[in-house]
């Protein structure tokens, strides 16, 4: 018999002051699922992907799920939040992505969190 241990999934929750709203969602199989569903509706890939894409793909992947935010909220979202906020939920989902990825996809998650935070930094 083979015995796993499940690993907790890293929940998130995300308080916006503009709107007055909290988004609760976990970085999880979901979120992954999710990520990929709207890259594929957007058609979107990773050779086409867009530094303005990564964030709000992101967030709408997150929270989508638990707090059925639209992807438009997601980008409005993304839109207003600070370059260390959207660092972090951008981090968070990648973070959570790479304990499961192999070395290929591994460096192509570090090619995308590098370009997003060159990007964040240059907007300063």
């Amino acid at each position: 018999m083979k015995t796993i241990m499940v690993e907790p999934a890293q929940e998130i929750e995300l308080i916006d002051p503009v709107e007055n709203k909290k988004y609760h969602g976990f970085c999880n199989m979901r979120s992954l699922l999710e990520f990929q569903k709207i890259m594929n509706k957007l058609e979107i890939n990773l050779d086409s992907m867009e530094d303005t894409n990564i964030l709000p793909c992101c967030v709408y992947a997150i929270f989508m799920p638990e707090s059925g935010i639209s992807y438009e909220e997601a980008v409005l979202l993304s839109d207003r939040m600070g370059m260390l906020s959207g660092r972090e939920v951008v981090e968070t989902f990648m973070e959570s992505l790479y304990t499961m990825m192999d070395e290929r996809q591994k460096e192509l998650a570090k090619k995308i969190m590098a370009r997003y935070v060159t990007m964040k930094q240059m907007k300063r």
